[in-house]
């Protein structure tokens, strides 16, 4: 995505910032927009990575009751799969 911030930035795109300067607003309310933006983004990193933890033990709990009962087949795929899943999610959510 050409001209846009990945999800994970904490700086605001300088084309947002030079926009709003040129909207006349004073540099305290430019820097207390730019800093809510960043806690934004922050609360936003730090749930993803609360919800794929939960996930994660989620599965993993899962697997132990499959093994426990004999479905090993089963527990193997639940670990395999949701895994490599959660992983995935939480690489691309990252701080």
């Amino acid at each position: 995505m050409p001209g846009k911030n990945p999800p994970t930035a904490l700086l605001p795109n300088p084309q947002i910032i030079k926009q709003l300067a040129e909207a006349g607003l004073t540099p305290e309310l430019l820097t207390e927009i730019i800093i809510e933006d960043r806690r934004g983004k922050q609360r936003f990193a730090e749930r993803n990575s609360i919800m794929g933890g939960l996930c994660f033990i989620t599965v993993v709990v899962g697997f132990v009751y499959l093994i426990m009962h004999g479905h090993d087949i089963a527990a193997g795929t639940l670990i395999g799969i949701e895994t490599l899943a959660i992983v995935r999610l939480m690489l691309q959510n990252r701080l």
